[in-house]
């Protein structure tokens, strides 16, 4: 009998150690290194509910009209203390910095009702807070965050919060529907709604989010996707805000993909400046020279919004993208840098890859007469359940003899050019299945010259409304990516049920998404008159 609570704790403790996005600290380009008075206290909600806070002024007279304030939120499962050593550091270049736990996590009270409009009327009170005390220029407060600290600033400025300026990473405005996209639930929600009461304590609707997911039911599937995104989606209300913003986002973001921020960007009226590439949390990798430019270039935002200094940020252009691509260095890709003007969807190549007999793939669609392929979902008992998996890792022989997951791959031959990918990749699926439930996981992978291979970006689809053996055609969006195949590597891509990635030191032995409990066959059709194929958005210049 294995143990839930121990299981899950394990999973836990390496998310709190791992998932979290690093904070980035200031330069001393201010030449200010002011000594720092620190206080703590709470500060009471409308409704009654007490946060906890802490302030870090410079202990020196202030400006006439108060301190610059820059107001740091946690991200989700943290508190004030993860961010308390940047507040700290802000503070001795001459910001007046302010923390707080959201409620629910840390010493606040409450409930967390997880990434919702409730904690965004918190940071609107917090602000006014903030307003009222002399020390501070009203007209120059910013807010800082990234996961659950970026998103509810940038959704609090799109309902009207009046702040100098936000900076907002790893976030999105559809990052409710994006932990459940495409019919799949991701594997990061289950974890962020399994944390110990010690380190968040979930509002009672919340607690059923975690109830309906462990369910596999498929009543509860319908009422995780009908109320998750309430009051937590805000992409309708993107194109009102006026408020400067930086996002920096991962490509390789676990939790929340780049494409709302990718299709928030031809929405925003406001001034701002994006970042896509390596981004530490959420499961990306870390390149240090990529960490030193987002820290330069958050550092020149703040003192262009906050102290008025005249240091070009309004004229570098605003989106920078950075590349993934081979050669490896301790297993992570090398990085490339390309700034730019356009959104990645701008003058692209869309590059459709169809699957063809004998494990190939080729950019032509197939013409011959065995034009399917079928794989399994084969659960050889019954009664294994998703708890019962998630707290197996999906691994380990007791698992694989449950589950038995089932794989189809296709290579191209060696590519005689690079293949510069960057935006949304698209499938089109043509399928059947016996069961009622069925998933198509597409990963894309680099083969190199020596056969060993690293993962790029996947496709992931749940049917949760299908009709046995009915015939169905659909267009897909996967997870954005930037990527360049190099001329001589090849494309794989991997059809399974269970999308694990061998290498990944994140997820380790766990899917990206959780994958389906119920036995069936699925069948794919590539044939040219129904084409399944993988397209690609490909840069053919820069």
């Amino acid at each position: 009998m294995i143990k839930p609570i121990t299981c899950i704790s394990k999973i836990l403790i390496f998310i709190v150690i791992v998932v979290y996005p690093a904070i980035l600290f200031p330069q001393k380009s201010l030449n200010k290194n002011y000594p720092v008075n620190k206080k703590d206290f709470f500060v009471r909600m409308s409704d009654g509910i007490n946060l906890d806070c802490s302030s870090f002024i410079p202990d020196t007279t202030p400006p006439q009209q108060g301190w610059s304030c820059l107001v740091y939120c946690a991200g989700f499962g943290k508190s004030k203390y993860e961010m308390s050593p940047s507040a700290e550091d802000y503070a001795k270049y001459g910001y007046y910095t302010f923390t707080f736990s959201m409620r629910g996590q840390g010493e606040s009270k409450g409930k967390s009702d997880f990434i919702s409009i409730t904690e965004m009327n918190d940071l609107i009170e917090i602000i006014d807070y903030l307003k009222d005390n002399e020390k501070i220029d009203k007209e120059r407060i910013g807010v800082i965050g990234a996961s659950q600290g970026g998103i509810i600033p940038f959704m609090a400025v799109c309902n009207g919060l009046y702040v100098r300026c936000i900076v907002s990473d790893l976030a999105s405005p559809l990052f409710a529907s994006n932990w459940i996209e495409n019919g799949c639930i991701k594997m990061s929600l289950l974890w962020s709604l399994s944390y110990d009461k010690s380190i968040v304590r979930y509002s009672p609707q919340v607690k059923r989010y975690r109830e309906w997911i462990l369910s596999g039911e498929k009543d509860k599937w319908d009422s995780l996707q009908y109320y998750f995104p309430q009051e937590r989606d805000f992409m309708k209300h993107v194109g009102t805000s006026v408020i400067p913003a930086s996002f920096a986002n991962s490509f390789q973001d676990k939790y929340f993909n780049a494409n709302g921020m990718i299709k928030a960007g031809r929405l925003l009226k406001c001034d701002y400046t994006m970042y896509f590439g390596p981004l530490s949390g959420h499961g990306s990798e870390y390149d240090a020279a990529e960490d030193i430019y987002i820290n330069n270039k958050l550092d020149k935002w703040l003192e262009y919004w906050l102290y008025d200094l005249p240091n070009g940020t309004k004229d570098e252009d605003r989106i920078t993208y950075t590349f993934s691509s081979y050669p490896l260095n301790n297993n992570n890709w090398t990085y490339s840098r390309y700034i730019s003007q356009s959104f990645p969807d701008d003058g692209l190549k869309r590059e459709k890859f169809y699957l063809h007999p004998g494990n190939n793939l080729q950019t032509f669609p197939f013409y011959g007469i065995n034009d399917t392929i079928s794989f399994r979902n084969e659960i050889t008992d019954n009664k294994l359940t998703m708890e019962e998996a998630v707290n197996y890792e999906f691994t380990g022989s007791v698992f694989n003899s449950k589950f038995k997951k089932d794989s189809i791959y296709f290579d191209t031959s060696p590519l005689d050019w690079n293949y510069n990918m960057i935006g949304i990749p698209k499938l089109n699926l043509v399928y059947t299945s016996n069961a009622f439930v069925c998933q198509f996981n597409f990963q894309v992978w680099e083969v190199f010259p020596d056969n060993s291979m690293k993962f790029v970006t996947s496709i992931n689809y749940s049917d949760r409304n299908n009709i046995p053996h009915s015939k169905k055609e659909l267009t897909i969006e996967g997870n954005s990516q930037a990527h360049i195949f190099s001329k001589g590597n090849r494309i794989r891509i991997i059809i399974t049920n269970l999308d694990t990635r061998s290498g990944d030191s994140f997820l380790r032995s766990n899917p990206f998404v959780l994958p389906i409990l119920e036995n069936g066959k699925s069948t794919i059709y590539f044939g040219h008159n129904n084409a399944t194929f993988v397209e690609l958005p490909i840069k053919e210049s820069f």
